[in-house]
C-alpha cells in the first residue's frame, strides 16, 4: 500500500492524474542525416514529460537511449574535368553521396557556396556553303562546322546538331537514256 500510494503522489507531482495514466503521443522515427541526429520511435507524455517505449506508458526510457548518431558526410572525390563546347566541365571537389553538398575539402569542412560546374566554351564556327550534287559527288547544305568538336549545326551558336543523312545531297542518278529525233524542214 506505501508504496502504490507512493508511487500514485509521485505521478501527481509529475503532473499526471495517476500513475497509470499518461497523456501519450506518439513521435515518429526520425532518421539521421550527415549533420542531424534522429532518435527511434517513442511515445511522449504531455502531463509528465516523460518518453515511453510503449503505447501503454509502461517502459519509460530516456532519449539518449533511442538516439540514432548523425551519419556524417559519404564524401566521393570528383575530379578536375576541362569544358569542351559539347560539355560542361568542373572544378576538383567533393560531393556527399547522401546529401548532395559539395566540398572544397577531403574532411567535410569547407562547404562550397557556387555550384563546382564550369559552364561549356563556345563552339568554333565556320560556315560551310552549298554545294550542288553532281553525277560523280555528293553535295550538302549549307550549315556551320565546329572546328573544335567536329560537330555539323544548322545555326552558328550550335544548338541543332545535324548528321550526316541530313547535310548530304545525293549525287544525280543518272536514269537512263533519252534519244532525241529531230526532224529538219525546209
Amino acid at each position: 500500500l506505501c508504496i502504490s500510494t507512493f508511487a500514485f503522489a509521485a505521478a501527481i507531482a509529475a503532473g499526471c492524474a495517476t500513475a497509470e495514466t499518461h497523456d501519450l503521443t506518439l513521435v515518429p522515427k526520425q532518421e539521421p542525416t550527415c549533420t542531424e541526429a534522429g532518435h527511434g520511435q517513442y511515445y511522449s507524455c504531455s502531463d509528465c514529460g516523460k518518453y515511453f517505449s510503449d503505447a501503454q506508458g509502461t517502459t519509460e526510457i530516456s532519449l539518449d537511449e533511442i538516439a540514432i548518431p548523425a551519419l556524417g558526410h559519404d564524401l566521393h572525390f570528383v575530379e578536375e574535368k576541362e569544358s569542351t563546347c559539347t560539355q560542361e566541365g568542373n572544378i576538383a571537389y567533393y560531393d556527399c553521396s547522401r546529401c548532395d553538398v559539395n566540398f572544397a575539402d577531403e574532411a567535410g569542412t569547407q562547404e562550397l557556396t557556387e555550384s563546382p560546374l564550369l559552364g561549356k566554351i563556345d563552339h568554333e564556327m565556320q560556315i560551310v556553303g552549298r554545294l550542288e550534287p553532281t553525277y560523280d559527288e555528293d553535295g550538302h547544305i549549307a550549315h556551320y562546322h565546329c572546328s573544335l568538336c567536329g560537330n555539323d549545326y544548322a545555326d552558328s551558336w550550335g544548338d541543332t546538331m545535324l548528321t550526316q543523312e541530313e547535310i548530304v545531297l545525293p549525287k544525280y542518278e543518272n536514269i537512263g537514256t533519252v534519244t532525241l529525233t529531230f526532224t529538219a524542214y525546209q
